[in-house]
């Protein structure tokens, strides 16, 4: 079953989420439905310095957003926040320095923005890694899981507050199509305890997020939870952690703006629209399937409620290592 679900992921890879998939998927987009005003709404973009990231960030600095970028390294935070001047010197953009590996910093984060900004209208959870060896994180947890999936969930979790009082409050996760390749394991939550494989871990990440937007879309409401896949990008990640996919794959793939395309759709697309779904997955503007036909990835609704109880838990073990007795 492996053998046929990575066949089809492959034919459909090909077709769909190259460049030429975009071309052939653009033809159908209508602009005029992206009538969101993005002055005065506060935006929060993770990973934003570079690849799919970064061009979120430049087209909502465009449209006149107020955009606070959070990234991991200082340098690179301080040169987009000011290539993202540039491109709109009225713009008001806010850099923040933040590993999304450590539990700890997101919740200094998240009070500190609070306290200081007091509002958000979106969040989008873009930030991810791909590595080729376990490591662990200062809290214990692999840096690949604690980044891709317990990081979205901390920082999300600590910024509904802001997102309920919002007129218009959205969360975008951005996943993966790898995720079409993992059912969730819960026995093997950070997958490492069966050989660690960075692109089967990533997946797994990936599925991951897609079942936690849903968890949350059941729980909030108000909020307009989606998670999506940008397709197959030509950004700095992908080059690095893939260098054999990249070079057979390079002049296929998206450009890091056409990979931003539908996190920007989502978050200026009306919430009256037809095709917007609370908690559903999106690839090039439109709801789609988080299955692969007879892919046997699907999980029972009690095993995607408990991944949001053991994220929790691993929350509050991290709060103790760092001698937090109580999340915020």
């Amino acid at each position: 079953m492996s053998w046929f679900r990575g066949s089809v992921f492959s034919v459909k890879g090909m077709w769909q989420f190259t460049k030429g998939g975009f071309e052939r998927a653009r033809a159908n987009f209508h602009d005029e439905e992206m009538t969101v005003a993005c002055d005065n709404r506060v935006f929060i973009i993770t990973g934003a310095n570079s690849g799919i990231g970064r061009a979120i960030a430049e087209e909502l600095v465009r449209r006149g957003g107020n955009v606070h970028i959070v990234c991991r390294n200082p340098d690179k935070c301080a040169e987009t926040g000011r290539h993202l001047r540039q491109l709109n010197g009225s713009a008001q953009v806010t850099e923040h320095v933040v590993n999304m590996s450590e539990m700890s910093a997101i919740l200094e984060f998240t009070e500190r923005f609070k306290k200081v900004i007091g509002k958000l209208d979106v969040l989008i959870n873009n930030a991810g890694v791909l590595l080729d060896e376990q490591i662990n994180s200062k809290e214990k947890f692999d840096v690949s899981f604690a980044t891709n999936s317990l990081g979205p969930y901390v920082l999300t979790r600590e910024l509904l507050p802001l997102l309920e009082q919002s007129a218009d409050a959205r969360v975008i996760t951005m996943s993966s199509g790898g995720m079409y390749n993992e059912k969730l394991d819960l026995e093997d939550i950070q997958s490492i305890n069966k050989g660690f494989n960075g692109t089967r871990a990533y997946a797994q990440q990936k599925r991951q997020e897609v079942i936690m937007m849903e968890q949350f879309a059941l729980k909030h409401p108000k909020v307009l939870f989606t998670s999506m896949h940008p397709g197959w990008v030509d950004t700095p990640g992908v080059e690095r952690s893939l260098p054999t996919f990249y070079q057979m794959m390079k002049n296929k793939l998206r450009k890091p703006a056409e990979g931003a395309d539908t996190a920007i759709w989502l978050s200026t697309v009306p919430r009256s629209h037809s095709g917007i779904v609370n908690g559903g997955f999106y690839f090039d503007r439109q709801s789609v399937s988080k299955h692969l036909p007879l892919a046997w990835t699907h999980s029972a609704p009690e095993e995607d409620a408990q991944l949001m109880t053991m994220l929790a838990d691993f929350t509050m073990q991290a709060l103790r290592t760092k001698g937090i007795t109580e999340a915020t």
